[in-house]
């Protein structure tokens, strides 16, 4: 465990808060492969950018492949702060080759420790440019997302719903009637109620339509009843349609 001035530059990486941290892992530096980092940053306190409280667990505690363009949520179980990371690039550290070896890792912040959790059920296909959520229940949503390896040469993103049960760690298929096309680089947002809300994203397009999602397009997936619906959102304020962008849900 190593303090570190701030971490170099990167993109496609992926963060969750756990109490007071914002935990980072892998990502892609500027003209290089993924990495196998994991830092973060303490927010407890207020601190000057300059002189942020980054603190770099590489060393003891690096992602076992080299990994961006993943999704990670967390949970507390049996006392422990777990994090799970889901989907993604996976390569080999040291030949920089394809190394997948399951589609969820879990990483506890407490020991400082990776693991690949046996997952029961039938593993969907492999995705990357997902966004994720986990509600109380200890159920994680990943909707839809864009291929890691070329396995249907006509499919390149999925608009199927992915439920993990991080309790009994099984996987199931949740409703994809009435739900959003093939489409992927989203944002889901977990509400108090239960429901994501699903904003903007990149799809396949039809009719010489944009791929890029009409961000006043939202899709609201009810996890209590497994059903979706679209509304529409008034754009007063002309924000443009985007994707590969973040989101957080203010209280």
């Amino acid at each position: 465990m190593n303090t570190i001035r701030n971490p170099e530059a990167r993109y496609v990486h992926s963060s969750v808060l756990v109490g007071s941290r914002i935990y980072f892992f892998g990502g892609e530096k500027v003209d290089s492969e993924p990495v196998n980092e994991v830092f973060y940053l303490d927010v407890s306190q207020e601190f000057h950018i300059a002189s942020a409280p980054w603190t770099d667990l590489t060393a003891s505690a690096a992602i076992p492949f080299l990994s961006s363009w993943a999704t990670v949520t967390t949970r507390e179980v049996n006392n422990n702060q777990i994090i799970y990371l889901f989907g993604g690039y996976m390569l080999d550290p040291t030949t920089s080759k394809d190394s997948f070896t399951s589609i969820i890792h879990t990483f506890n912040t407490t020991s400082i420790q990776w693991s690949t959790p046996q997952i029961q059920g039938t593993v969907p296909q492999r995705r990357r440019n997902i966004d994720s959520v986990l509600d109380d229940s200890g159920n994680m949503y990943i909707f839809g997302g864009y291929y890691v390896e070329h396995t249907e040469p006509l499919q390149d993103m999925f608009n199927d719903m992915i439920i993990i049960n991080t309790n009994t760690l099984s996987i199931s298929p949740g409703s994809s009637q009435n739900g959003p096309s093939q489409r992927c680089a989203y944002t889901a947002t977990l509400l108090p109620n239960g429901t994501i809300v699903y904003i903007g994203g990149y799809k396949t397009p039809t009719n010489g339509e944009s791929p890029v999602v009409n961000i006043t397009e939202i899709y609201l997936y009810d996890t209590k009843l497994d059903t979706w619906s679209l509304t529409w959102a008034d754009n007063i304020n002309s924000i443009e349609s985007r994707y590969l962008h973040t989101a957080v849900l203010g209280r």
